[in-house]
């Protein structure tokens, strides 16, 4: 059975989003040598929300050509047991992530619009992953995981072709 589980894509790479006055995306790329030793899973990306981390394997992540996939045991605390019921019921279903890029691996262009492009080639470390009420990419998401788990124990992230599906069918709507 699931205990406190959920799930998801904090990062989607090539997914264009708004931010400020600008556009920007995640280049595939950009995860593939970031310091991702010690990211924790933050409610709101507020510190005093701590929910899960890498460092004791209550938080998994696991980069595909789709994004920054994640998987989290959440505590049996009142803040766990709320976020859990709050991501059950679909009212908080979106993601973000804190992260750092050195200012000359990311590339600006222009769209054919006219508005700012920021395409962020290489991330230099991630800071957490956050379910959020307000993400910058809407297409983010999380869910209850499905996955089998005994008491304490994270499984290990396996197959989730279903979701895939349902990621890939967002970013075709979003184009």
């Amino acid at each position: 059975m699931a205990i406190n589980l959920i799930e998801g894509y904090s990062v989607l790479f090539n997914i264009q989003y708004p931010v400020s006055n600008f556009i920007e995306r995640i280049h595939p790329q950009a995860l593939k040598n970031a310091d991702m030793a010690d990211v924790r899973l933050l409610r709101e990306h507020d510190a005093r929300h701590l929910l899960a981390r890498t460092t004791n394997s209550t938080l998994l992540l696991k980069v595909d050509a789709t994004g920054l996939f994640f998987r989290a045991t959440l505590p049996s605390t009142a803040l766990g047991e709320e976020t859990l019921s709050l991501i059950s019921t679909g009212t908080l279903s979106q993601m973000s992530f804190g992260f750092t890029v050195n200012p000359d691996k990311d590339v600006w262009t222009v769209t054919p619009g006219g508005v700012p492009l920021r395409t962020i080639m290489q991330i230099e470390q991630v800071w957490d992953v956050s379910p959020v009420a307000y993400p910058a990419s809407p297409s983010t998401r999380v869910w209850v995981s499905r996955a089998e788990a005994r008491d304490g124990e994270t499984p290990e992230i396996e197959d989730y072709s279903e979701i895939l599906s349902y990621i890939q069918q967002k970013k075709q709507t979003a184009l």
